[in-house]
Order: structure tokens, then C-alpha cells, then sequence
């Protein structure tokens, strides 16, 4: 079972942190270009490769790029790419200052570590070349002191930002600084893809076409599409796909869909119900007596969650709609702050607009 709570860029991280079955691939075939004692975790589809050790393990299931150390020890590496437009010239420490409240808003316990007081919340190293920034924090997820690294450079050509995160409990934190050193030291831009032959590929559809005032958050990673309005702004395109609405990153919705062998909600919705609390304690839920309506999400029979959280001592009001299919669960969830007006009519329209390709 998998499961996931997170919004904006740090979905990426909050959700590795739930997954609690992951099907990793163990086979270990040749990999073209892979330096010696390494294996690819992706193609360079999106111009970069990053490698992990060979006897890691990898996901492929989801898009997001992901290296495992192994099956009892789920210390993992991601790697995120964020468009050039996206940043909107910022530079890498106004982008992260510019995200970071989206840590602080989706976790909890959040600290960012130096070490002393006064240092900067970051430090600097080469990779690929590139000057990097790292930066280090912990958050509590289901209980636990997660410790997160994440190494930020940008595309010496295109201006893309790359994202490599490392993420453990803390008291193993230290452990695999190593394998983290080889993963920097061998992580590349290439020009064109190298294929994975145990990647499945899904394409986009030619008539993926987006309706009159929407467009399309889409990629070849996931079996969906993800309509948005013509006026929110896309985030995150890999295998979990996110946006924000205009007047606000914390007004979000997030798409993802991760393999299972559940085919009941109840069961799934149980063990993540417990995440859930576990993590920022009390659900709330807007009908205590009726936790979910039973819906449609692109003619496929769906369930609809609505429920609040208390992030860091503010509250948030989340819509989720869950499905079941194929071997797969999809959640298609909407984030706003409880004291703002969440704007029902674009969160409707991006229900009725989304598809399965």
C-alpha cells in the first residue's frame, strides 16, 4: 500500500517519507553510460542523469525518480526537475526561501539545521560542475525525526533546476553520507535519453487537448491528465503532478496515482487515516458521520474526503478523491487554508475535466 501527504514541492518529499509497500525493481541488467558500481534511477528525459549505488533499489512506478539503500532500510534519494520559467529568474536561494513555507506549512516539527546559529541555512559544493547548494532539515512524519538533505543546481544551459533529495530517519542519517558523495560525484547532463530497459513508458496522447480556459499538467510519467485553469501555476510534472491557483501557493491541488494490491478504499483509507494522525494529529472531518461521499472521477466509481489538518498550528481544509484502478490508486487532492474561501468553482472544474488517458 502506498500512501502519501504532501503539498506543493515538498509532496515529493512528505510522500516517499508514507509509502509503507514499495515495489522496487532488483534486478540489476547493464545500463548503458552507467558508471562502474552504479545504476541509473532515470533516463535523462529531462536532461540529466542522477546514479545511485548498484545494490540500491529503484521505483519506477511513479515517474518521480527514486533510489532505495534497500528493502528494511528505506533511506531514499529523488530527483525533481523544476522548469526554468517556473523560477522566474529567481536564484536558488530565493527560490528555496521561496518554497520553504510550503515546508513549513505541509510538516511538522520543521528545522532547518546548521551548525551554529549565525551560519547561513546553507552550504555550497560542486556537482557536475555546477555550483550547488545543500541544505539540511528535519521534520516529524508518523512519529518519527525524518532528517532531509537537499542539493540544489541549476542547468548550465537551459536554467532548469534539479532537485536531489536525500531522506531518512535521522538516527541513520549519517550512515549512507558515503553513497551520498558517489550519488553527487556521478550525477550528469546528457544531450538526449539513455533508455532504463526495465522503465515502462506511458505516452500523452495526441488529442490531449485541454478545455477552452484550462491547460494541460501532464507528462509521459502518468496515465492521466491533470487540467488546470489557464491562470494557476504549474509546480511539479514528473510522476506526481501539482499547481497553485494564482493569488496563492498554499491553494494547490496535486495529482499522483502509486500501485497496490488493495482493492478495497477502506482498507487503504485506514492505514492512511493513521499516517495522517500520526503525522499532525487530529482528522477532522467535515461530516464526522459520513467520511466520504461516494463520486465519480472520470466515469470510474471514486470517493471524496473532506477533512482538516492542523499544520504547525494553523489549519487546512482538504478535498480527496480516490479511486482504485487497474492495479493502481489515483488521489486527486485540493489544499487551502481553512480561514480563506477555497474556490469551489476551479476545484470543481478540475474534477470534471480530469481524464484517463
Amino acid at each position: 500500500m502506498k500512501q502519501t501527504i504532501a503539498r506543493i514541492i515538498s509532496l515529493t518529499l512528505i510522500a516517499v517519507m508514507l509509502l509503507s509497500a514499495l515495489s522496487a525493481c532488483t534486478v540489476k541488467p547493464y545500463y548503458e553510460g552507467a558508471p562502474e558500481g552504479m545504476r541509473p534511477i532515470n533516463e535523462g528525459e529531462e536532461k540529466a542523469i542522477l546514479y545511485v549505488p548498484e545494490n540500491w533499489l529503484v521505483d519506477t512506478s511513479t515517474g518521480v525518480p527514486t533510489g532505495y539503500y534497500s528493502t528494511n532500510d528505506r533511506s531514499m534519494v529523488t530527483l525533481v526537475t523544476v522548469k526554468a520559467d517556473a523560477l522566474n529568474g529567481q536564484t536558488i536561494p530565493e527560490y528555496w526561501a521561496s518554497y520553504v513555507d510550503s515546508f513549513i506549512t505541509s510538516v511538522k516539527d520543521f528545522k532547518i539545521v546548521k551548525e551554529t546559529e549565525s551560519a547561513s541555512d546553507y552550504t555550497t559544493r560542486l556537482i557536475a560542475e555546477r555550483s550547488t547548494y545543500v541544505y539540511d532539515f528535519t521534520a516529524t512524519v508518523t512519529g518519527l525525526e525524518y532528517k532531509f538533505r537537499q542539493a540544489l543546481l541549476t542547468h548550465p544551459d537551459t536554467g532548469d533546476l534539479y532537485i536531489i533529495t536525500y531522506s531518512t530517519v535521522s538516527e541513520v542519517f549519517d550512515t549512507h553520507l558515503s553513497d551520498l558523495t558517489e550519488i553527487y560525484n556521478n550525477f550528469k547532463f546528457v544531450t538526449e535519453k539513455i533508455p532504463m530497459n526495465d522503465k515502462i513508458e506511458v505516452s500523452l496522447p495526441e488529442d490531449a487537448t485541454a478545455p477552452e480556459g484550462y491547460k494541460t499538467v501532464s507528462s509521459e510519467f502518468v496515465d492521466y491528465l491533470l487540467y488546470i485553469p489557464s491562470d494557476w501555476t504549474p509546480l511539479i510534472n514528473t510522476g506526481m503532478t501539482a499547481a497553485h491557483a494564482p493569488e496563492s501557493k498554499s491553494i494547490n491541488v496535486n495529482a499522483m496515482a502509486f500501485n497496490t494490491t488493495l482493492a478495497s478504499l477502506d482498507e487503504y483509507w485506514t492505514g492512511y487515516e493513521n499516517d495522517l494522525a500520526a503525522t499532525f494529529g487530529e482528522v477532522t472531518y467535515a461530516d464526522p458521520q459520513a467520511k466520504y461521499q461516494e463520486t465519480k472521477l472520470d466515469g470510474y466509481d471514486a470517493r471524496k474526503y473532506v477533512y482538516s489538518l492542523s499544520v504547525n498550528d494553523k489549519a487546512y481544509d482538504y478535498q480527496q478523491y480516490m479511486v482504485i484502478k487497474g492495479g493502481y490508486i489515483y488521489l486527486l487532492t485540493f489544499c487551502s487554508p481553512a480561514d480563506v474561501s477555497a474556490p469551489a468553482a476551479e476545484f470543481d472544474g478540475i474534477v470534471s475535466n480530469f481524464k484517463f488517458k
